[in-house]
């Protein structure tokens, strides 16, 4: 059976993949400010306790901020501070688990919102509510962790960055698998803390775009585009002796490609 050429295919996608890989898909990270922010490191939150599934995972919320600033502290800004979020049966934030019935139909669309309370541009308390619905139809444990976390963003002021972070909790969109804050949030609440309260925070380029539990975001992929640029060459050589020697697919060349393509 004679043999179609790739050489078009291959031609474009290795020039695609050469042009792609100097280049960044992303050359900075911002996000914006609420317009507030705390005067006290230490902030109250009142969680209620008469759902402890939902209490517990609201907690682990407040405790992975907490981890992840005193983690951000660690690696990249030394002399920085954490805002503590401590449960308190008076806090000055405070949680409400609302059902459908109880929900502001101004908030129809949407399964949490935050609302804070300021004196000038200090934040003195806020009210998160999250809702579970009912018990037919209520966020998973996962959705909850993170709209809990991403609440929490709000409080400390943080406000939703461009959706092309798409990994980001702070983004609009929430995944099915728990999230955890970047480097650029936990940046974000450092400008808060150090005074700090609206407009927009850029990430220093000295500091790489990164998650809490210590997974690097590449800018680009170059690995992927690389093994592809070498798998198309392969496939392009194979295509050429096929046609030149009439060869099966099961041929030695194709076996060369299997293993190239096993050891990646």
């Amino acid at each position: 059976m004679r043999s179609i050429s790739l050489f078009p295919l291959f031609l474009l996608l290795v020039l695609s993949a050469i042009t792609l890989l100097p280049a960044h898909a992303q050359t900075s990270y911002t996000i914006p400010l609420l317009g507030g922010r705390w005067s006290s490191y230490a902030i109250s939150v009142e969680v209620p306790n008469e759902t402890m599934d939902m209490h517990d995972l609201t907690v682990q919320a407040m405790e992975t901020w907490n981890a992840a600033q005193a983690w951000f502290m660690e690696e990249y800004y030394p002399n920085g501070h954490v805002y503590n979020l401590t449960v308190s049966g008076t806090g000055v934030v405070k949680v409400f688990f609302d059902s459908a019935g109880q929900w502001d139909p101004m908030y129809e669309d949407t399964y949490a919102y935050m609302s804070p309370q300021s004196s000038g541009n200090s934040f003195v308390s806020a009210d998160i509510h999250i809702r579970y619905l009912n018990t037919s139809n209520y966020l998973d444990q996962n959705h909850w962790y993170n709209t809990a976390l991403h609440e929490l963003g709000h409080v400390l002021g943080l406000g939703h960055p461009n959706a092309t972070y798409a990994d980001d909790v702070m983004t609009r969109a929430l995944w099915s698998s728990r999230m955890q804050p970047s480097t650029l949030d936990l940046y974000a609440i450092q400008m808060l803390a150090e005074g700090q309260y609206d407009g927009v925070v850029t990430q220093p380029s000295t500091i790489p775009y990164m998650f809490f539990d210590g997974l690097a975001v590449p800018e680009f992929p170059s690995e992927l585009a690389m093994a592809t640029v070498l798998l198309l060459t392969v496939s392009f050589a194979c295509s050429i002796q096929r046609r030149k020697h009439n060869q099966s697919e099961d041929n030695d060349c194709e076996k060369t490609r299997y293993r190239t393509t096993g050891s990646m």
